[in-house]
């Protein structure tokens, strides 16, 4: 119990410094948050594949959801929000169309876009701790 205590903490350093490190040395884009959430899942994995030595089949259905997690986040597009923010709105609308099955161009996907665009456009100010 003492090792695993101690893993865990050290794993939350590892992490910590990852964090840092992609914020100050990854520029600015989608592996800036990719890189640290990949790499949290790296000693979960790592313990997950030393337990299923002791128990395959058990321990085997706990990693399926873990690794397709970490496969599937390397296509996920950014949000639209995010998009917006950093004024692609072009990217924003395809997007938008992906997600709701129209294409970019249809009236309903921009005047989503108009919206998110008032409230996270270049030079507005959005206060998350008086949301939701």
């Amino acid at each position: 119990m003492d090792a695993l205590f101690f893993l865990a903490r050290a794993n939350v350093r590892f992490i910590d410094w990852v964090n840092y490190s992609a914020s100050k040395d990854i520029p600015f884009g989608e592996m800036q948050w990719r890189l640290p959430l990949i790499m949290q899942s790296v000693p979960i994995l790592f313990l997950s594949l030393s337990a299923c030595a002791l128990s395959l089949i058990h321990h085997h259905q706990r990693l399926i959801p873990g690794i397709l997690f970490v496969v599937a986040m390397l296509f996920q597009p950014e949000s639209p929000r995010w998009l917006v923010e950093h004024q692609q709105y072009e990217q924003a609308a395809i997007v938008l169309g992906r997600n709701t099955g129209k294409t970019s161009d249809n009236p309903r996907v921009l005047e989503t876009l108009e919206e998110i665009k008032k409230i996270f456009g270049p030079g507005q100010t959005f206060d998350y701790s008086t949301s939701g």
